[in-house]
């Protein structure tokens, strides 16, 4: 027998895989949908948005791109890979956070609602 023949148990073995990944990123998906109905905060909702974006793409790298399969070296350029992207939404986070007040991000606020008053009625 040929050792890149698979046989039909491990074919099925992976068509089963692969369709419980694709059951778990339409549930993931629906969760999504689902979580953009509630109100939990700005910060929140975007939060777990994120997480749940986050784990989607963790099962389409592992399963769909076979890194689960792959050497450890793989993993280490993932880890550096994330800590980067981290690093870099840590920063802008940072900055947003350390505007003072009464910044540009309050007057745009405040000048679209002055400009709508002054318009003197609806159109």
């Amino acid at each position: 027998m040929d050792p890149q023949t698979a046989t039909i148990e491990e074919i099925n073995r992976h068509v089963k895989l692969y369709l419980g990944v694709f059951a778990a990123l339409l549930v993931l998906t629906a969760v999504t949908v689902g979580v953009a109905y509630i109100d939990l905060g700005h910060g929140a909702n975007i939060g777990l948005a994120l997480v749940i974006a986050t784990l989607k793409a963790s099962l389409v790298g592992f399963f769909f791109m076979h890194l689960k399969w792959e050497r450890r070296s793989v993993y280490g350029l993932i880890l550096l890979t994330f800590f980067f992207f981290a690093g870099m939404i840590g920063l802008i986070l940072g900055g947003y956070w350390d505007t003072p007040t009464g910044t540009v991000h309050d007057r745009v606020a405040i000048e679209i609602h002055t400009t709508h008053d002054d318009t003197g009625g609806s159109e």
